[in-house]
């Protein structure tokens, strides 16, 4: 059952962690493990970690997600 209202997406540099917040507050924490390999360029991994982070929304039954990420790229 979704829960109404706003969920905060939290993706750290480098995309090691994701943390969703519900509206209630209730934080999950997760860490991201790529099935591939990574080059020099971490946006690959914060790519990773968003799309993880909105599947995980999403099976949790969020509607609204609002994403931040400390990557410049991935964000716009």
């Amino acid at each position: 059952m979704a829960t109404p209202g706003r969920w905060i997406l939290k993706i750290n540099l480098g995309g090691a962690r994701i943390v969703l917040k519900d509206p209630e507050g209730i934080e999950f924490e997760v860490a991201v493990e790529l099935n591939f390999a990574v080059t020099n360029n971490e946006t690959e991994y914060e790519y990773e970690a968003v799309i993880a982070g909105m599947n995980l929304a999403l099976q949790l039954g969020a509607k609204n997600v609002i994403a931040y990420t400390d990557s410049q790229l991935v964000a716009q």
